[in-house]
């Protein structure tokens, strides 16, 4: 709620800005946890030990629910289909839009190409993490490069 009324009198968030800063700064740190955290501690390390979800076998259905939540407040789509990033973004520049969506898309694609449980997959699908790593990586740096940028430039 203190989101949708950023630069209407919130004190949480005086301007639209402020609202669309933190929300691109936490869409990245997000995409910075899961590919150098989750995914870069324990692959580097060949350690299944330092697995997020290593008794569920649910990591990488995690990770993907990470970004999946970072393509949702990218969209506005939370619960219901609302206003997004996107709408702001959409208007202004269509080859910003589809470059974050590519690269929503890239992410999520390659975390469901690591097919066996993370903890094994460390030791059998090298190639698969890194290119899931690689991709989330991507998509961080058009969130803190160039979204953030756009968003101080057109954000009130």
């Amino acid at each position: 709620a203190a989101v949708s009324k950023a630069g209407e009198g919130s004190t949480e968030y005086p301007t639209q800005l402020a609202a669309f800063k933190e929300l691109v700064n936490a869409m990245a740190g997000i995409c910075d946890e899961v590919a150098n955290g989750k995914l870069a501690e324990p692959y580097e390390a060949k350690n299944p030990s330092l697995e997020e979800s290593p008794f569920a076998s649910n990591s990488i259905t995690d990770f993907t629910n990470n970004i999946k939540g970072v393509q949702n407040v990218y969209l506005g789509k939370y619960k219901t289909d609302g206003k997004g990033l996107e709408d702001l973004v959409r208007a202004h520049n269509l080859s910003l839009d589809a470059d974050i969506k590519a690269k929503l898309d890239a992410a999520i694609s390659s975390l469901g190409k690591i097919t066996d449980p993370f903890g094994k997959a460390i030791t059998t699908q090298a190639v698969q993490i890194q290119n899931a790593m690689d991709a989330i990586n991507a998509l961080k740096t058009v969130l803190e490069e160039d979204l953030l940028k756009f968003v101080g430039e057109h954000a009130k």
